[in-house]
C-alpha cells in the first residue's frame, strides 16, 4: 500500500524533531555530566556569597580582620592535603602555591576596602569580570586556546566593565566626592590580582601538581599571616561582640570554605577562560543584592554594562558546550 506524498512529509518531520529533542537532551546530559563545569558554576556561587559576606564583616570589623576570619577557616583542608605527593614537588611548583595564596590574599583585602568605598555590586563587577585579561594572559603563559570568538566575546566583555566603572566614577563625583573613583582603582588592582590567582592555579595543573586542598592552605597561611602583623603593628584588633554580628563572622568562614574549594577543584580541571567567565555570575547577583537589600537604584549605563557581561558570558557558554559537545 503507497503512502501519500504529504504524510511522508509530515513523518520525516516529525522525525527530525524526534532526532533534535534527542540531541537536545543529550547535550544537557553531557553538560551535567561535565564535573569541571559544575565546578564552575559551584565557584561562581560561592565566590558570589563570599564577596557579600566578606563586605559585611569589613564594615563590622575591619577588612584585615575580615580577612583573618575569612581565611582561618581554610584551615580545615589541612587534613585532606595530599602530603605524599607533594614530597615530589620541586621549587617552582612551591612558588606557584604560594603565589597563588598570596595572591588571593591581595585581591580579597583590595576588594574588601574597596567595599567600603563603592558599592558591593560595582566593586564585583570589576573584579570578577576577568575573562578579558585571564584569557589573554593565559594564551600567552600558558598557551591555551583562545580563538576569534573568544576575542569577540571577551571584547563585548570588556566593554561591559568600562560601562559600569564609568557610571561608578560618574556617581562618585557628585555624591561621594571621590571615593567611590578610589573604590574602582582599588577594584581594578584586585581584578589584576585575581587573574594571577587563576593563571597560578592553571599552571599547577598543566604540570599535574594541582592540589585544591594544598592551595587553600597555602592561601588560609598568607590569609592568617599578612592581617596578623598589620593588625598587630597597628594594635588594631577588633571582633564582633554581639551574637548577630558573629553568627555573619561564623557565615563568612562556613561560604568561604565552599566557595575556596569549588574555585580550586575548577582550576584543576578547566581553562582559564571558562573558569574567568563562570565568576562573571557573581556580577548580576550583586547587583540584585544592592537592589533588594540595600535599596540601590541602578543606572542605564550599568544595566547595559551588565548586560554586556552577562550576554557574553551565556554565549561563551552556547559555544563551548553546544557546538563542541
Amino acid at each position: 500500500m503507497a503512502v501519500s506524498e504529504p504524510l511522508l512529509e509530515k513523518y520525516e518531520n516529525k522525525e527530525k524533531e524526534n532526532d533534535k529533542k534527542c540531541n537536545i537532551m543529550e547535550n544537557i546530559s553531557s553538560i551535567c555530566r561535565n564535573t569541571g563545569f559544575i565546578w564552575c558554576l559551584l565557584a561562581g556561587l560561592g565566590q558570589t556569597v563570599q564577596i557579600v559576606f566578606l563586605g559585611e564583616v569589613a564594615n563590622l570589623v575591619s577588612p584585615m580582620a575580615a580577612m583573618f576570619i575569612r581565611s582561618s577557616f581554610l584551615f580545615i583542608f589541612l587534613f585532606s592535603v595530599t602530603w605524599k605527593l607533594s614530597k615530589n614537588y620541586d621549587w617552582l611548583d612551591m612558588l606557584y602555591n604560594i603565589s597563588f595564596g598570596f595572591f588571593d590574599v591581595l585581591a580579597l583585602s583590595f576588594s574588601a576596602v574597596a567595599m567600603l568605598l563603592t558599592p558591593t555590586s560595582d566593586v564585583t563587577s570589576i573584579i570578577y569580570n576577568q575573562p578579558l585579561p585571564t584569557s589573554i594572559m593565559a594564551c600567552i603563559f600558558l598557551r591555551e586556546v583562545f580563538d576569534v570568538i573568544d576575542c569577540t566575546l571577551a571584547v563585548v566583555n570588556g566593554i561591559g566593565l568600562v560601562l559600569i566603572c564609568q557610571s561608578s566614577i560618574d556617581i562618585s563625583e557628585t555624591t561621594t566626592n571621590g571615593f567611590s573613583a578610589l573604590g574602582i582603582i582599588l577594584s581594578i588592582v584586585s581584578l589584576v590580582s585575581n587573574c594571577v590567582v587563576t593563571l597560578t592555579g592553571r599552571a599547577l595543573a598543566h604540570r599535574e601538581r594541582g592540589d585544591p586542598s594544598l592551595m587553600l592552605v597555602m592561601s588560609g597561611f598568607n590569609g592568617v599571616l599578612l592581617p596578623s602583623l598589620y593588625l598587630t603593628i597597628t594594635s588594631s584588633w577588633t571582633f564582633p561582640e554581639t551574637s548577630r554580628d558573629q553568627l555573619i563572622c561564623l557565615l563568612l568562614g562556613v561560604v568561604t570554605a565552599f566557595g575556596a574549594y569549588a574555585y580550586a577543584r575548577a582550576l584543576k580541571s578547566e581553562n582559564a577562560l571558562i573558569i574567568a567567565v563562570s565568576l562573571t555570575l557573581c556580577i548580576p547577583l550583586t547587583y540584585f543584592y544592592d537592589i533588594f537589600f540595600k535599596g540601590r537604584i541602578i543606572v542605564w549605563q550599568t544595566i547595559v554594562g551588565v548586560l554586556f557581561t552577562i550576554g557574553s558570558t551565556v554565549c561563551l557558554y552556547f559555544k563551548m558546550y553546544w557546538f563542541t559537545i
